[in-house]
């Protein structure tokens, strides 16, 4: 598909025009002045300038709390996938991720592999299907990214709606989908075609990126050395040691979809269950009803989250469970991360 260009003067009133036609989630400043991804209600409220967000957007298709049904006497309700955070129904009103970078949008993708991995999950993907994502590329890597490792950035090739790389004054806009060449025809007086010298000069850009990668791992090998199971048990127990079991790493992960259902009463004979967000790291996760837990040990379980990211996952979506993001680097009260035990396993 042609590439276009849309020059940073243009991009504010674009953003004003999108925002008459669709509901608009983008990076913003939050309360303690992170920068996180939430509903917009004017242009101004986006941030383009930023490195990523705290938190992934994964909250916006699997929420943290989610009601799946309620009941009232012998009566049951479905209830409906509701948008999110966001301030209109979801059937009503499409919705674009504007500013997405290519590693968050990488999990967006790993999780469609999860939850259509036995039956496509409705809640899960009508707020996916409702939604256009403009990823916004990574000239400037974060000093824990290693997405360039991961195969997840700092630009993708393939798979995106719309990616633009920023060109100083321009970004340089590529069309990925049929969705996103839609939206640039409807649009199309905020954009002209990308002229030859421009493309070069987008080339030039990402191999510029690429080269200001500070951490490096070597995913197959250590996928590898663990299928050979060369990694000594002492490692996870060392783990295990500094593993403080508060799940941050699971949720800031992109990729991370561990849930539980609970049945919350709220009144008499009435009630709902819910889906919520868990962590296989949690002693609960895998306790069994009769009070068994096949993964007592912290040992196992954090263990057991290295092999689902490098090894199971990857053989079951033909995707690395971990898109190099970097956040768990920031996250981890114990300074257990994934470059740390990748460069550990690789030793």
């Amino acid at each position: 598909m042609r590439d276009w260009i849309l020059y940073k003067e243009h991009t504010f009133p674009l953003i004003r025009r999108l925002n008459k036609h669709f509901e608009i989630i983008a990076p913003v400043e939050g309360k303690g002045g992170d920068i996180v991804f939430d509903p917009i209600t004017s242009e101004h409220d986006v941030v383009l300038d930023f490195t990523n967000t705290i938190m992934p957007p994964k909250r916006f298709f699997f929420p943290q709390f989610e009601t799946l049904f309620s009941w009232k006497g012998k009566e049951f309700t479905l209830a409906p996938p509701r948008g999110a955070g966001l301030t209109v129904p979801l059937k009503t009103k499409r919705r674009i991720i504007f500013g997405i970078r290519p590693c968050d949008f990488s999990g967006i993708l790993f999780l469609d592999g999860y939850y259509a991995l036995a039956y496509e999950d409705n809640y899960y993907f009508t707020r996916r299907n409702n939604t256009l994502f403009i990823l916004l590329g990574c000239n400037e890597p974060q000093e824990h990214c290693f997405c360039l490792s991961a195969g997840t950035g700092p630009f993708l090739k393939r798979g995106f709606d719309i990616q633009l790389t920023d060109l100083k004054d321009r970004y340089y806009v590529q069309i990925g989908s049929r969705k996103g060449k839609e939206l640039i025809e409807r649009y199309d007086y905020f954009f002209r075609p990308a002229s030859r010298e421009e493309k070069e000069e987008n080339i030039q850009t990402v191999r510029e990126a690429e080269r200001k990668f500070k951490e490096e791992v070597d995913f197959d090998l250590v996928a590898k050395k663990m299928e050979n199971e060369e990694v000594p048990e002492s490692l996870w127990q060392e783990l295990a040691v500094r593993c403080q079991n508060c799940g941050g790493c699971s949720y800031v992960c992109p990729t991370c979809f561990c849930f539980n259902l609970i049945d919350r009463v709220t009144g008499k004979e009435e009630g709902k269950r819910m889906r919520t967000w868990d962590s296989c790291t949690f002693s609960g996760y895998t306790r069994m009803a009769g009070g068994y837990n096949p993964r007592e040990e912290k040992k196992d379980r954090v263990k057991r989250r290295f092999y689902h990211k490098l090894v199971y996952e990857p053989q079951q979506f033909g995707m690395h469970g971990c898109v190099g993001c970097g956040r768990c680097v920031t996250t981890c009260l114990g300074n257990i991360n994934m470059p740390r035990v990748m460069h550990e396993i690789m030793k």
